[in-house]
C-alpha cells in the first residue's frame, strides 16, 4: 500500500518535468511545481517568486498516521505568503514509497540520494534574490533536513523547531523504516553509512542556527537538544530559544514561529541583529539549557 501521486491539487500552477537534475539546474528557476527525475523516484518542488531578496525553504515534517493518502506534501505555503517572500518547499520523496513511511528524514533511497543535490537545488532557488540567502525551516523530523543541509548553504540560517537531530536516540523510528529505503545497505551497518546525526561537524559551519526547543518535550530535549549544544561547544553561529509548550512534542503556536521567521527575514542577511532581539541565546551550552529548563518547568524535571 502506498499513497498516490497527486499532481491535480496543485492546478492550475504550472507544472515543469526535468529529466535530471542538470536539466533543472541550467534551466533558470521557474514559478509552480517541478518534477526532477533523479534514479527509481521522482523529487517535487514547488517554488514561488515574490520579487523578494530572501528565499524560505521549508522541509515536510512527520505525516499523521491517518489522512494524507497522496503526495507531494508542500509546507509552509501560507506562512510564506503572509511574509511576502520567496518560497521553496520541498515535499520528501520517500512519502511515495511502499508502507506509507510518515518521513524519510529527507535522506533519500538507495537510487535517490538526496544528500547529493539538494544544496544545489536550494541554492538555485536563491538565484530568484540574492543568492544563497536562504532562511530553512523545519519543525520535528523537518528540522532533521534543515540542519543536515544548512550545513552545506553558506551563510544561510536554519530556524529548527523541536528538531530531530540524532536519528539513533528516542523517539526513534530510523532502524524500521531506513532497510526499506537502503535495501542494499545491511540493517547493521545503516548507522554508519548514512547521516544519522544533524550535529555541527568537528570542521565547525559557515550557518546560522536558530533553536527553538519545548523543555517538557523530554525525549528531543534530551535526547536531541542537549546532544547538540554538547557538539557545538558555545559556537557563537548557533542560538538557542528554550519555550514551554506543555509537555510532549507539542509545537509553538503558529503566530510564534511565523514572528520569528519574519524576524529573520527583515534582518536579512544580519541574522544575529534578529537572533539578539528574538531573545534566543548565542552559544547556548549543556549546562545553560538544563538549568533553563529547571526554572521554566520544574515538573518536568526527572531526579
Amino acid at each position: 500500500m502506498q499513497r498516490s501521486l497527486d499532481i491535480s491539487q496543485f492546478e492550475p500552477e504550472e507544472i515543469h518535468r526535468y529529466e535530471s537534475v542538470e536539466d533543472f539546474l541550467t534551466t533558470p528557476i521557474r514559478e509552480g511545481v517541478s518534477e526532477i527525475a533523479i534514479g527509481d523516484r521522482v523529487f517535487h518542488a514547488l517554488f514561488r517568486n515574490r520579487g523578494s531578496e530572501t528565499t524560505l525553504v521549508t522541509f515536510a515534517s512527520a505525516l499523521p498516521v491517518k489522512g494524507w493518502d497522496t503526495y507531494p506534501v508542500f509546507p509552509g505555503e501560507k506562512t510564506a505568503i503572509g511574509l511576502k517572500v520567496n518560497h521553496l518547499s520541498m515535499s520528501d520523496p520517500n512519502f511515495a514509497m511502499e508502507g506509507r513511511p510518515a518521513t524519510g528524514w529527507f535522506l533519500g533511497t538507495t537510487n535517490h540520494r538526496i544528500g547529493d543535490y539538494l544544496p544545489d537545488i536550494v541554492n538555485h532557488a536563491t538565484k530568484a534574490g540574492v543568492e544563497g540567502q536562504a532562511v530553512l525551516f523545519g519543525a520535528s523530523a523537518g528540522g532533521f533536513g534543515a540542519l543536515l543541509y544548512g550545513l552545506q548553504i553558506p551563510e544561510s540560517v536554519t530556524l529548527c523547531v523541536n528538531p530531530r537531530v540524532e536519528l539513533l536516540n528516542k523517539p526513534t523510528q530510523f532502524h524500521r523504516l531506513a532497510p526499506g529505503a537502503f535495501p542494499d545497505i545491511p540493517v547493521t551497518e545503516l548507522e554508519t553509512r548514512l547521516p544519522v546525526t544533524a550535529s555541527i561537524p568537528t570542521n565547525g559551519q559557515t550557518n546560522t542556527v536558530a533553536y527553538i526547543q519545548n523543555v517538557q518535550d523530554t525525549p528531543y530535549f534530551e535526547g536531541n537538544l542537549l546532544p547538540y549544544l554538547r557538539a557545538a561547544q558555545g559556537n557563537d553561529r548557533v542560538w538557542v530559544h528554550l519555550v514551554d509548550t506543555g509537555p510532549r512534542h507539542v509545537m509553538p503556536d503558529g503566530p510564534i514561529v511565523t514572528d520569528l521567521l519574519r524576524g529573520l527575514i527583515d534582518n536579512a542577511p544580519n541574522w544575529s541583529v534578529a537572533m539578539s532581539a528574538l531573545g534566543f541565546e548565542q552559544g547556548a551550552q549543556e549546562r545553560w539549557a538544563l538549568r533553563q529548563r529547571a526554572m521554566m518547568a520544574p515538573d518536568s524535571v526527572v531526579p
